[in-house]
């Protein structure tokens, strides 16, 4: 049952994915910190990011295939409930128990997983195709902002509080989302904007099939992997590589430059995108944002 209008539920969608890249991203912030506590090179710690990814990878189809199947509330909700619980049992780690570290952050990752995968096909349900760009456009906003406050904060918070409290002050604003989420989150009709309603499944195999026979999608499909692919390690590793050259500077300020120069990054594009919806629709500014995110 519908208990909130389209627009609040982008609202707490735009929230949940902003926590969710804070969260991830929060860790490189904090990684010097980590590093001493656990007393590991930084090669054995690039796994905390390397299981995050290897999870969520192979989460991400799992939870798509069944977003057409079951309950995309619940799924959202249990990707939340696990990639809170999971963050805050990874802060109780102990020196010498890396591992519990790395196992807590594998399940994050399938958390987010859950939560990421959903997402662009509930926007689809909610908003109508003149709408729907700008509704993904502010999501996708989230990436960029999110992780660089991810940044901010796993530096701050990690040098005056420790970088337990950076994952437990996240936690806990993953467990109020997890609250208002359950309370006023619905299943929206699968196609009710497009005048395609259907109850029919297909097999697992059979949707393999038709996406890997569609030039288009494989395009897109390829595309970004290369942009996961080089922006990952970038956005993993930047900031602590920013402090080994920039050494005549705070590490705080170093970190929160990059946070900086990350989200006005994204604010940029999505300007570019809600300045093309508001001036005159004519041919020639249809590719701006593309383009000028591309540049």
């Amino acid at each position: 049952m519908q208990i909130i209008g389209n627009r609040l539920y982008l609202l707490i969608l735009v929230l949940i994915s902003l926590l969710n890249y804070i969260d991830q991203f929060q860790i490189a912030g904090a990684l010097p910190k980590l590093k001493n506590y656990f007393n590991i090179p930084y090669s054995t710690l690039g796994f905390a990011e390397s299981v995050f990814i290897i999870a969520f990878m192979f989460t991400s189809p799992i939870a798509g295939y069944l977003g057409d199947r079951v309950s995309r509330k619940r799924i959202i909700i249990f990707g939340l409930f696990s990639w809170t619980l999971m963050t805050y049992l990874s802060s109780l780690a102990q020196k010498d128990s890396i591992e519990l570290f790395l196992v807590c952050r594998a399940f994050v990752g399938i958390g987010e997983a859950c939560f990421v995968a959903v997402v662009p096909t509930i926007i689809t349900d909610l908003f109508e195709q003149k709408n729907r760009a700008i509704a993904f456009g502010v999501v996708s906003l989230t990436i960029p902002v999110g992780s660089g406050i991810g940044y901010i904060t796993g530096s701050v918070i990690s040098e005056h509080l420790g970088w337990k409290w950076a994952l437990r002050i996240t936690s806990i604003f993953g467990a109020i989302l997890l609250l208002i989420s359950s309370i006023f989150f619905y299943d929206p009709e699968i196609g009710q904007n497009d005048n395609f309603l259907t109850k029919n499944t297909t097999s697992y195999f059979k949707d393999l099939k038709v996406l890997f026979t569609n030039k288009t999608y494989l395009l897109i499909l390829l595309g970004s992997i290369g942009v996961t692919f080089s922006g990952g390690a970038l956005g993993f590793w930047v900031p602590e590589y920013s402090q080994i050259v920039l050494q005549h500077m705070s590490p705080n300020i170093v970190t929160t430059i990059c946070g900086v120069i990350l989200s006005c990054g994204g604010l940029a594009g999505i300007s570019s995108l809600l300045h093309r919806r508001c001036v005159n629709r004519v041919t020639s500014l249809k590719e701006t944002p593309a383009n000028f995110c591309l540049i």
